[in-house]
């Protein structure tokens, strides 16, 4: 008979099936087992970061080296993944990966894919690293599975030089519509105005429950600036409540 297994936190008694580490609990659905051995997916370490992160985290990826004939069709992509406070910004933890994917290392259908499967095995050993996952992702697996992978006879090591092309402009979506960074900080820095024009004290910036500082996260940013304005709308409407009572 298999022993009971009790969240240590809520007191809770877990399924048969559910599959622990120490922060998070990762479901045996998303464990993958072959030849023995555990391996957790994609979507079970995303699962667990939203565990982790309550949603406040960001996931960054760049394009380390594109699969050419010259290089074997080695695509390489590295990853950072950050937890942070949503309030002041300050990151909670932090881990990076690095990711790679040819034509020896995936089946034939991921193969037209390869720098999509780098990606995805770059944020996989981020989010293993973030985690305490001890399991290997099962994206990281070669084409023969739990097999090791044949390696392509002319693959070699990136040089990890400078990202191909520009990347991406940074933004956030709020409300269905894209605000670039300089915007968010436009708005931010004008609550930040409203708030000292309207005497509400503040921690200095970058310290706990103070503002973030200007390269935090667009979401800390943002979630700043939003508590800002809920501050400063529950003090008009108390002023106008007080106003209406002493009539």
């Amino acid at each position: 008979m298999a022993a009971e297994v009790v969240d240590v936190e809520t007191g809770e008694l877990l399924p048969e099936g559910a599959y622990l580490f120490p922060d998070v609990r990762i479901d045996r659905k998303f464990v993958m087992k072959q030849q023995g051995n555990d391996y957790v997916t994609s979507d079970g370490l995303l699962d667990g970061l939203h565990q982790l992160s309550g949603g406040f985290f960001e996931v960054e990826t760049r394009l380390e080296q594109l699969p050419t004939e010259g290089n074997g069709l080695l695509a390489v992509c590295s990853a950072k993944v950050t937890v942070f406070d949503p309030v002041s910004g300050r990151v909670l933890r932090s881990a990076t990966g690095i990711g790679d994917a040819s034509p020896g290392s995936v089946n034939r259908m991921i193969a037209p894919h390869l720098i999509r499967m780098a990606e995805t095995r770059a944020q996989g050993r981020a989010l293993r690293s973030l985690l305490n996952v001890g399991a290997v992702a099962f994206e990281e697996l070669g084409p023969g599975g739990a097999e090791p992978a044949q390696t392509h006879e002319n693959a070699r090591p990136a040089p990890f030089a400078p990202p191909v092309g520009r990347a991406p402009a940074e933004s956030i979506q709020i409300d269905g519509r894209a605000f670039s960074r300089p915007q968010v900080l436009d708005v931010y820095h004008a609550r930040l105005r409203e708030a000292d024009a309207a005497g509400l004290a503040l921690a200095p910036i970058g310290e706990q429950g103070g503002p973030p500082p200007d390269d935090a996260p667009l979401l800390a940013l943002v979630g700043f600036s939003q508590s800002i304005k809920r501050r400063l709308d529950a003090r008009s409407g108390a002023v106008h409540a007080n106003g209406a009572g002493g009539k």
